[in-house]
């Protein structure tokens, strides 16, 4: 999990929330099903652009057809929140389950719930480590059940996060030259667009087992 810097709230979702208020309703009476096309599919494609093509949990790549709008504060418990941009994120669908998962992860498997870190929070990637094998590791009891309402240690995401790291250590291994090797993965972990898959992880295995 990286902290995501949220910008201004693209014109589309202003004009549509201007309607409302025109209307002379209230906020916790706009209905999530009233938002649709193609303000919605916008809103989700500047989400997925502000996070660098990545999910606001896992940092798998997402896209506009593999994930969906996910509200960081859960809107059924906090219903002014619903439509505030500095509430919304893009997630991944948390689907591929293997053996032993439980088949979801991320913002459908954490529904109402809410979380002690979340990628709002500034530094948040300080709370995490990772191991070379693709584990994520809790710092303290609130990245335990971060980690747990989201299933950041389902099967399938260690997998990946495990072979995006050997990835990066055989580039290192076989590089020319390593420090321009270590500049170019880095950039491409905080400054590419999109960003590396798993970027979070890669940049923590930079600092602590290179």
């Amino acid at each position: 999990m990286r902290t995501i810097p949220k910008g201004i709230e693209p014109n589309d979702l202003a004009r549509w929330k201007a309607s409302w208020v025109e209307q002379g309703t209230r906020v916790e009476d706009w209905g999530w099903e009233t938002f649709q096309n193609p303000e919605k599919s916008n809103l989700k494609e500047a989400l997925i652009t502000e996070q660098g093509g990545l999910c606001c949990y896992c940092e798998q790549s997402v896209s506009l057809t593999n994930s969906h709008l996910e509200h960081i504060q859960p809107q059924e418990r906090f219903p002014l929140l619903r439509f505030d941009y500095q509430n919304l994120c893009a997630s991944c669908n948390g689907t591929g389950a293997e053996e032993g998962d439980s088949g979801r992860h991320c913002g459908h498997r954490k529904g109402n719930r809410t979380l002690p870190i979340t990628p709002l929070v500034e530094n948040c990637a300080v709370y995490f480590q990772f191991s070379l094998d693709g584990h994520i590791l809790p710092e303290n009891s609130q990245a335990q059940q971060t980690i747990e309402v989201l299933g950041l240690e389902e099967a399938n995401l260690v997998r990946q996060r495990s072979q995006a790291i050997e990835a990066l250590r055989e580039a290192l291994e076989f590089a020319l030259d390593i420090d321009a090797e270590i500049a170019t993965i880095q950039r491409e972990c905080t400054a590419d667009t999109p960003l590396r898959e798993f970027s979070t992880a890669l940049l923590y295995v930079l600092n602590h087992s290179v």
